[in-house]
C-alpha cells in the first residue's frame, strides 16, 4: 500500500512540472531571486545546501530551487505529514533527510 501511495503523489509531482505549476521561485516574499544574485556574485567551491526546518520541501522554500538544479544537501523537518511530503517532493534529487528537531546549544 505505501508503494501505491508514492506512485501516485509521485505521478502527480510529474503532472505538476508538466503543467508549469510549480514555480520557479517557490520562496515566501521572492527571496529565491535574492539568493541566485547572491550566489551569482559570490566565488565559493560548494554547493552544498542545508535546510532547517524544511516542511514539505517545496511550499514557501528557498532551497527547492537549489535542490532541482542539482545542489546536494540535507534537508531537515520534525513534523512527520510535512516530512512525508518532503520525502515525496525532494525524492529526485541528491538530498539527504533527517527527521529530527534541531535546537541550539545553550
Amino acid at each position: 500500500m505505501l508503494d501505491s501511495f508514492f506512485t501516485i503523489n509521485r505521478m502527480s509531482m510529474d503532472f505538476k512540472k508538466q503543467l508549469g505549476m510549480i514555480p520557479e521561485d517557490t520562496s515566501q516574499f521572492g527571496e529565491g531571486e535574492i539568493i541566485a544574485s547572491i550566489l551569482s556574485t559570490i566565488n565559493t567551491d560548494s554547493n552544498f545546501v542545508i535546510d532547517i526546518g524544511a516542511s514539505d520541501g517545496m511550499s514557501g522554500s528557498n532551497t527547492y530551487p537549489l535542490f532541482s538544479k542539482g545542489h546536494p544537501g540535507i534537508a531537515i523537518e520534525a513534523d512527520g505529514k510535512p516530512f512525508a511530503n518532503l520525502a515525496i517532493n525532494l525524492m529526485d534529487f541528491n538530498v539527504i533527510l533527517h527527521r529530527c528537531k534541531v535546537t541550539p546549544i545553550e
